[in-house]
């Protein structure tokens, strides 16, 4: 069994930034003790998919995973939300959340709500940019991987400009979280059921005794 946990950062009361845990999600190993490895673009985008739904966002989103020494995912961040055609990103974002995660490396995403895996100027911008500031701060970028319609490329595996077709089909993992998350709505909204039938019977009953 395998958890992945993402992170928001918030300030605490003497105005330093902290990593807020948000939500865990457990997967399925295959039978390895532990956590994944992200050793392939496939199980980076694996654990993107799962966490975010990547594949069916309306708006452009970008994350980061951050990797330590042993490439198993330290933490997970959403960075930034954009329009339907951008998302603007700075290397500062990116590399507060690593350096609060402990990263030794790391691998950006994003999604393209068009569905087009084309490599577009700006996406190997801020790749550009990204692994210049890793170099110089000593955490690696280990890859960009951009996710539409189900499926995933990867920027260093194309290289500039290049257009990637349809991709490769992002493989599946077994996500307990889901079944956890269904069940715990189904027990909130059989909660909130019996409440109203509590409320709907004291009601009724401080009516009979007015009468």
């Amino acid at each position: 069994m395998g958890v992945v946990n993402e992170y928001d950062i918030r300030f605490n009361s003497d105005r330093i930034a902290q990593l807020i845990k948000e939500r865990s999600v457990e997967y399925e190993t295959g039978g390895n003790k532990g956590r994944m490895t992200i050793d392939t673009p496939e199980k980076a985008a694996m654990i993107i998919e799962s966490l975010w739904d990547a594949s069916n966002l309306a708006q452009e989103k970008f994350w980061v995973l951050a990797l330590d020494g042993a490439r198993k995912v330290a933490g997970a961040f959403e960075v930034t939300t954009g329009t339907l055609m951008a998302s603007l990103v700075h290397p500062r974002e990116v590399f507060q959340r690593a350096f609060l995660a402990g990263a030794a490396s790391i691998i950006i995403s994003h999604n393209h709500p068009s569905g087009a895996l084309v490599v577009s100027e700006s996406d190997n911008e801020v790749t550009k940019r990204i692994s210049k500031s890793g170099e110089i701060l000593g955490i690696k970028l280990d890859d960009h991987i951009l996710i539409a319609n189900g499926n995933f490329a990867s920027i260093y595996g194309h290289g500039d400009g290049f257009d990637c077709g349809r991709g490769t089909p992002i493989p599946k993992i077994v996500s307990k979280t889901s079944l956890f998350q269904t069940l715990t709505d189904s027990k909130k909204e059989a909660d909130n059921h019996n409440k109203g039938v509590a409320n709907k019977s004291t009601s009724f009953n401080k009516e009979s005794e007015l009468k």
